[in-house]
């Protein structure tokens, strides 16, 4: 329960620690005051109780508690995806040498789950975590990398950039050697995110990495539709135009062939934006008028780019 939280299942208690009557134990810790029975378990009588016995426990203690935790969720014989993100969480407050092959994988896989979920404090610890595993454990080139890549991305979101950035570029570095032409290009769109307008600089290195990544692909592929995507947002920063808006167009084709309703959506939304640079924002609401119908997490982008060409031709009361 110090550990875990508030309430610890029944199904949890005896797994924690074999040696242990746990049973009896509840029943002498329940007579003391200590705890009392609920439905789902067993829980601390009071919050403070809970945190004064938490606040005595060294680290080493404290480290070997959660290990056991994470063990019993990991045993669990029918275990959920819910298990296995609640067995990381333990896992990543862990020494990591005690982390085994299995452990490791269950880190990553459960550290790209909350990266799906934007959990980015807990995707950050379990894959750093992971990474520090790597010590003494035997794992590819690729595993190694696509690892730098997630926890890069989860360190971005999690305020720590510079950390992030060295992850990036070990990714990228390390899809072109390996030949892994979607880590690559995932690894440069992330870079891309991190780098700002003002940063003329940067902006030109990471463009020449682009088009570098896009003459290697060949033909359509998600992939080059990705890489595209971020050459419009790059272009546009650089005040170049023409090229962003026929950049735009090449997007347009590979979500069509390639991309999923999402990539569409986005590419429409790049050519709006390219079309409002030109200050054709006629172009930009034609764009924009097939995603109408849009749902979801893109529907306020949709209507913010439309209200700003609305603005652009002069029609404020439908901008509004």
């Amino acid at each position: 329960a110090l550990a875990r939280g508030p309430v610890v299942p029944a199904v949890l208690q005896q797994a924690v620690d074999d040696d242990v009557d746990v049973g009896a134990a509840l029943e002498r810790a329940a007579a003391a005051g200590l705890v009392v029975p609920v439905e789902q378990g067993w829980t601390f009588t009071h919050g403070a109780l809970r945190q004064a016995i938490a606040a005595g426990l060294n680290r080493g203690r404290r480290a070997r508690m959660h290990q056991d935790l994470a063990d019993a969720l990991a045993a669990l014989p029918e275990r959920s995806e819910h298990d296995l993100l609640e067995a990381a969480r333990h896992r990543a407050r862990t020494d990591p040498d005690t982390i085994g092959r299995r452990q490791f994988d269950d880190l990553v896989e459960a550290g790209r789950i909350c990266l799906d979920h934007t959990a980015w404090g807990d995707a950050a610890e379990m894959l750093t975590t992971a990474d520090r595993a790597l010590a003494h454990l035997t794992v590819s080139e690729a595993d190694r990398a696509w690892l730098d890549y997630r926890r890069g991305r989860a360190l971005y979101h999690d305020q720590r950039a510079e950390e992030a950035r060295r992850c990036l570029e070990r990714a990228c570095d390390e899809g072109r050697r390996l030949g892994d032409t979607r880590l690559e290009a995932l690894a440069l769109g992330a870079i891309a995110r991190q780098v700002h307008s003002h940063e003329s600089e940067a902006l030109f290195d990471l463009l020449a990495r682009l088009d570098d990544a896009l003459d290697r692909l060949a033909g359509s592929s998600p992939d080059a539709l990705h890489l595209e995507r971020w050459r419009i947002q790059l272009l546009l920063f650089l005040g170049r135009i023409d090229e962003a808006s026929a950049a735009a167009r090449r997007a347009r084709h590979l979500a069509d062939e390639v991309g999923t309703t999402a990539d569409v959506t986005g590419a429409a939304s790049d050519t709006a934006m390219t079309c409002r640079a030109e200050a054709r924002p006629g172009a930009a609401l034609a764009a924009l008028a097939p995603l109408g119908e849009v749902t979801g997490d893109d529907a306020g982008l949709i209507e913010a780019r439309q209200a700003l060409a609305l603005l652009m031709g002069g029609r404020l009361s439908e901008a509004a």
